[in-house]
């Protein structure tokens, strides 16, 4: 016998999932006719389903399946929020020509002007752009793990993962960011080493935080992470 799914709160709200159990196998069948487009409220009333199915002993096999077609609808996806507010925003893929730009390193250069080339207004966006082709061995970016171009931006910009609603790039204090130049002040920290097989009372310099791991290893008798860039601090240490 089937038995509904009920929505958390008392509101009515359209039954979007049907759950059965028989013989050990759960049953959810999605049935939101025509098209059974995959909304907000489907997909919580499923996870409901989903959390039954798993506390109950008697199932086995949890089985998927949809009451007829199941797709999502051009008019759901439009109503789908993109996560920001896409009201005068342009959205350019930019792909170089291939026969025009067919080494990596001419790939590079074409992405460098364009990065250099934003603007807002008459002021840059982007401060400094790093290419690890040149600049990776003395600034410890790039490798096999890490990216072809680094990027600082203008003071009043910073990257932000936490898009929501508002504009793509806002003005909003930094919450942790320090960019991609290790040179940079922000990027220097207090470093105090104590403790067995280190050097009393030696004061470093030129210290990077990307130091710590490498030295860390080595007191530890662990070999060097392996996409480490930084150094052993052998001055601060008693037996290099």
């Amino acid at each position: 016998m089937a038995t509904t799914v009920q929505p958390a709160s008392g509101e009515a709200t359209k039954q979007l999932i049907n759950y059965r159990v028989d013989a050990g196998v759960a049953v959810i069948e999605l049935c939101d006719p025509p098209a059974n487009t995959y909304t907000y409220e489907m997909n919580r009333q499923l996870d409901e389903a989903i959390l039954k199915a798993r506390m109950d002993n008697d199932v086995y096999v949890i089985v998927l399946t949809g009451a007829g077609l199941l797709l999502r609808t051009l008019s759901n996806l439009r109503s789908i929020h993109a996560g920001f507010d896409t009201r005068n925003l342009l959205v350019l893929r930019i792909t170089p020509d291939a026969a025009r730009y067919r080494t990596p390193a001419q790939t590079t250069d074409y992405y460098r002007r364009v990065l250099d080339s934003l603007r807002d207004g008459d002021r840059p966006v982007i401060t400094a752009i790093y290419d690890s082709a040149s600049d990776g061995a003395k600034m410890g970016i790039g490798g096999t793990v890490g990216g072809d171009l680094y990027i600082d931006l203008a003071s009043g910009y910073d990257f932000d993962p936490r898009i929501g609603p508002g504009p793509l790039i806002t003005e909003a204090e930094p919450y942790g960011n320090h960019g991609t130049d290790p040179e940079q002040i922000s990027m220097r920290t207090i470093m105090v080493l104590n403790g067995p097989g280190i050097r009393r009372g030696q004061k470093l310099v030129n210290v990077r935080i990307i130091d710590f791991a490498p030295t860390l290893a080595w007191l530890l008798h662990l070999s060097k992470p392996k996409n480490a860039t930084g150094r052993v601090l052998n001055e601060a240490l008693e037996q290099p």
